[in-house]
């Protein structure tokens, strides 16, 4: 068994599934980073297994009992790349569970090929990774997963998402993302700065708001999307807090899009750059 790391506030790996949603990194790049993160699994100490929770022995040299939850009709194998995420997971689990510290490229390559993987990240929920798209972030040729794992969240949250404008924009951020936007020389026309979140807690704060910038382009196009969040994500890091990550959304010919320019005015326009 692995050592008991301390649990950052956003993992590597969750870090690497986010930049995979917001396509500044592609498939296989994500899947090469799981391949050397080391990974903690549960596995069965006794036969007091939850209702949910069934039990699969490797073929590994030395075999271990892995513990299989059955999530919509598949069997998918727990996965943590945080101790402490996997302790807390433990303890509401109501069972006996051991756990082993592995290569999460050794525990895909012992597993049933038939099994999901649910990786567990952040404090509530799990992305789930279905054989298919496991297939899938294998091939370097793939260039984005058409329903990525971080559109899969098993949150029991339903609450519907808002859009509004940021109470506070960090110093210099809007400078910085308008000289990123005027050197790609009119290919966006406009970009608006909105946060997306879920519903209010009870206690009325917003801890899911997410500072997303929405970019209205003069030709629809997954690649220059992908090419500007980029460039955006290089120049906005630095300025942001060590746990933020700034959002794309791209606004093209969307209905969201004509709505937000009737009443929301954008922080850039080509050609006139800047707009205060």
């Amino acid at each position: 068994m692995s050592g008991q790391p301390e649990s950052p506030s956003l993992s590597p790996l969750e870090q690497a599934l986010i930049a995979m949603d917001q396509r500044r990194l592609k498939p296989n790049e994500f899947y090469q980073r799981l391949l050397a993160t080391e990974v903690f699994v549960p596995t069965v100490l006794d036969d007091s297994q939850g209702e949910d929770e069934d039990e699969y022995v490797t073929d590994a040299p030395e075999n271990f009992s892995l513990i299989v939850m059955d999530v919509d009709d598949q069997r998918a194998v727990p996965m943590f790349d945080d101790f402490e995420r996997l302790q807390k997971w433990a303890g509401e689990s109501g069972s006996d569970v051991g756990y082993i510290g592995i290569g999460a490229d050794v525990l895909l390559s012992i597993i049933d090929p038939d099994f999901s993987v649910a990786f567990f990240a952040g404090d509530e929920g799990f992305y789930l990774f279905d054989p298919e798209t496991l297939e899938n972030l294998k091939d370097p040729e793939v260039e984005m997963i058409e329903e990525t794992p971080a559109d899969l969240p098993m949150d029991p949250s339903d609450d519907p998402i808002m859009i509004d404008v940021p109470d506070t924009v960090p110093d210099g951020l809007v400078q910085a993302l308008a000289s990123v936007l005027q050197s790609h020389d009119g290919a966006v026309a406009e970009a608006r700065l909105i946060t997306l979140s879920g519903a209010a807690s009870e206690d009325g704060r917003d801890n899911t708001a997410r500072l997303t910038v929405g970019m209205t382009l003069r030709e629809n196009s997954d690649e220059l999307f992908n090419d500007v969040a980029r460039d955006i994500t290089r120049v906005a890091t630095p300025l942001l807090q060590p746990d933020e990550i700034i959002h794309f959304l791209n606004l093209t010919g969307t209905e969201l899009g004509d709505s937000l320019q009737e009443t929301l005015p954008p922080f850039f326009a080509w050609p006139e750059g800047t707009i205060h």
